[in-house]
């Protein structure tokens, strides 16, 4: 796992595509993961649509429940 020094807001795009990908999905929390893949498409490194947390945390919840994580 990356030490972080820096918000992901404040790291450059190669580091924030670093840092992202190095990012577990299983251990990070919900909206961590949710605000750095946001600054991820805002800053073209990732395609897709800006996703709002309330609905991301459900579908976490809804994995969850089927048994994914």
């Amino acid at each position: 796992m990356l030490k972080v020094t820096k918000k992901p807001y404040q790291m450059n795009k190669l580091e924030l595509y670093e840092y992202f990908h190095n990012l577990d999905i299983e251990t990070c929390d919900e909206q961590h993961y949710i605000v750095t893949r946001n600054l991820m498409i805002q800053k073209n490194l990732l395609s897709g649509e800006l996703s709002e947390t309330m609905a991301i945390q459900n579908m976490f919840t809804e994995l969850e429940a089927e048994g994914v994580f």
